[in-house]
Formats: C-alpha cells, sequence, structure tokens
C-alpha cells in the first residue's frame, strides 16, 4: 500500500518509532473499538462537485469518541465545523509536507487541554441542529408562504 510506505518512510525521518504506527482492517462492528485507540485521525476526501454538499459520517464518529482530525478544505461543511478551539481538530488547504506537519502540530498542541470534543460538537451533529438546517433550505427553496385573501 502507498500510503503505508509515505507514513513509514516519514516516520522513519522523525523521532516516531515503527511500532507506535499501525495499519490494519477492521470489520465495520470493530470500528468503535479501534477508534478508541486513536490519539487523531486524518480526513482526507477528494474535493469536487460530488463532494460539495456532502457531510462525512466518519467526522461525527470521530469527534462523538473525542478524537480530533486533520482534514483538507472545500468538503461539504467541513470547513465551518473543523476548528482548534472547538473540537482539537485542523483544517489543510493543500497537502504540502509543511502544511501536514503544521496542522499535525497545532491538533498534537491542544490534546493536553482536554478540550471536550465530543461535548462541543453535539450541537453540529445534533438532530435538532439538522431538522433546523433542512427547514431553512426547504422554507428558502419554497420562498414565502402566500397569504391566504379572505
Amino acid at each position: 500500500n502507498n500510503v503505508q510506505y509515505l507514513v513509514q518512510l516519514e516516520c522513519s525521518q522523525l523521532p516516531i518509532p515503527p511500532d507506535r504506527v499501525s495499519f490494519f482492517t477492521a470489520e465495520l462492528d470493530e470500528f468503535p473499538d479501534f477508534i478508541s485507540l486513536a490519539n487523531l485521525s486524518v480526513v482526507f476526501i477528494r474535493p469536487d462537485l460530488s463532494k460539495a454538499g456532502c457531510s462525512p459520517t466518519k467526522l461525527a464518529e470521530l469527534f462523538a469518541m473525542n478524537v480530533p482530525v486533520v482534514a483538507n478544505t472545500g468538503v461539504g461543511d467541513m470547513d465551518s465545523i473543523i476548528s482548534l478551539s472547538v473540537n482539537g481538530s485542523a483544517l489543510v488547504p493543500d497537502f504540502e509536507p509543511s502544511t501536514l506537519r503544521a496542522a499535525l502540530e497545532d491538533v498534537m498542541a491542544t490534546t493536553g487541554k482536554q478540550i471536550p470534543i465530543r461535548a462541543n460538537s453535539e450541537v453540529a451533529f445534533s438532530l435538532e441542529a439538522g431538522t433546523e438546517k433542512y427547514r431553512q433550505v426547504y422554507a428558502e427553496l419554497l420562498g414565502p408562504t402566500p397569504r391566504k385573501v379572505h
């Protein structure tokens, strides 16, 4: 796997022991157990037209388990949700090594601050918030309600 090779190569150039990075495949029902072991997750999604309206489910799942993320910009509503101060997470506008390293350092610097990622994310991912956003979209699409004339 090319990604695995690149990560291992980068770790070999940093003071990261090889046994501190693991790669594995898991069944869906095993994911919560594996996510609970994570200090950080990377959520990179190709930003294209088909992803403009998406909100990755994995983001809500990670935040629910208090796992911060590094994600790329330009995908759905992630740009408005991800924040160092709110969920200890960072966005990257590109994949340059210096950009990725800076984002990683920013996120890792927040881990000692005990940011309540789950609690801070409940508003963004609550049923009530989702319902209200859909109501607003439908109201905008339908326009003002015509008044009945008696």
